[in-house]
C-alpha cells in the first residue's frame, strides 16, 4: 500500500470534532494524485497525451472517523483495469496501524478534447506495477430505489474554487456542497458507516447546480443536477 501520514488539525474537522467528510475526500484525491505520479503516470503525464482518468464511483465504508490530534496513515493501490475501467482501493489507519476506512474507486481513461472514452494501452498498464495483471473488476453497491422524502433544495453556482485542474468541478467539492445542506437543513451526518458517491457528468464554472437532500431510513441521499440532468449521487449511510 502506497501511503502518506496526515496530521488531524483544527482546521480539518468538523462540528462534531472528528475529521470532516470533505477533508477525507480531499485526502483520497491527494493521494491517489501522489500515488500515479509515483508510477510516472501522473495528471501531466497524462495531459501530454490527452488523457484523464475521470472518477466516476467512490464506495466507502467508515469504521470510524479519527479526531483532532490523530495523525493518520492515507494509503491506496491500483487495484486492477478492465476494458476502459481503472479500479482503486484505499485505506485509512489510524496511529496504532488499525484500518478505521476502507475505499474502492471506479475510474474511466477519457480523452479530454473529444470525451471519447479510451481503452488503455498495454505500455500504460504496464506501468501501474502494482495491479492485477489480468482483467478483473470490483463490485460496487446498488443504490436505492426512491429518493426517499424530501428534506432541502437550493442552487448553487460553480465558482473558481470548485474548479480543478482539468477545468471541472473537482468531485471532492460535490461533496463539501453535499455536507453544506445536510448543515443548513439542520441534519446530523453522524453517525456515519457509509460514503458512496457516483459522478455521472461533468459540471463547469458559472454552472447553476440544484441540490436535493432526501432523508432515507439509514441515511441521507442528495442528488446534485445541472437543469435535470443528473451530474451527481451522493449517499451518506448511517
Amino acid at each position: 500500500m502506497f501511503e502518506r501520514q496526515y496530521p488531524v488539525d483544527k482546521d480539518d474537522i468538523d462540528d462534531s470534532g472528528k475529521l470532516s467528510v470533505p477533508k477525507l475526500m480531499e485526502h483520497l484525491n491527494a493521494i491517489m494524485e501522489l500515488n500515479a505520479e509515483s508510477y510516472g503516470t501522473g495528471a501531466d503525464w497524462h495531459l501530454e497525451r490527452d488523457l484523464v482518468w475521470v472518477l466516476t464511483e467512490y464506495a466507502i465504508k467508515v469504521e470510524r472517523l479519527p479526531v483532532q490530534g490523530e495523525r493518520i496513515h492515507v494509503g491506496t493501490l491500483p487495484y486492477s483495469f478492465k476494458r476502459s475501467f481503472g479500479y482503486r482501493i484505499y485505506r485509512v489507519r489510524d496511529g496504532k496501524g488499525d484500518t478505521i476506512i476502507e475505499g474502492k474507486g471506479k475510474f474511466l481513461l477519457i480523452n479530454i478534447h473529444t470525451k471519447g472514452i479510451v481503452r488503455p494501452s498495454p505500455a500504460l498498464l504496464a506501468k501501474f506495477t502494482d495491479a492485477k495483471k489480468e482483467p478483473s473488476s470490483l463490485s460496487f453497491p446498488k443504490w436505492p430505489v426512491s429518493e426517499g422524502a424530501l428534506i432541502k433544495e437550493k442552487t448553487i453556482k460553480v465558482t473558481d474554487s470548485d474548479i480543478d485542474q482539468n477545468g471541472h468541478v473537482n468531485n471532492a467539492r460535490y461533496v463539501r456542497h453535499a455536507v453544506e445542506t445536510l448543515k443548513e437543513a439542520g441534519e446530523n451526518l453522524h453517525p456515519l458507516s457509509g460514503i458512496h458517491v457516483r459522478y455521472r457528468k461533468e459540471a463547469f464554472k458559472g454552472d447553476e447546480l440544484q441540490v436535493s437532500l432526501y432523508h432515507l431510513e439509514d441515511g441521507f441521499y442528495l442528488a446534485i443536477r445541472r437543469r435535470d440532468e443528473l451530474t451527481t449521487e451522493i449517499l451518506f449511510i448511517h
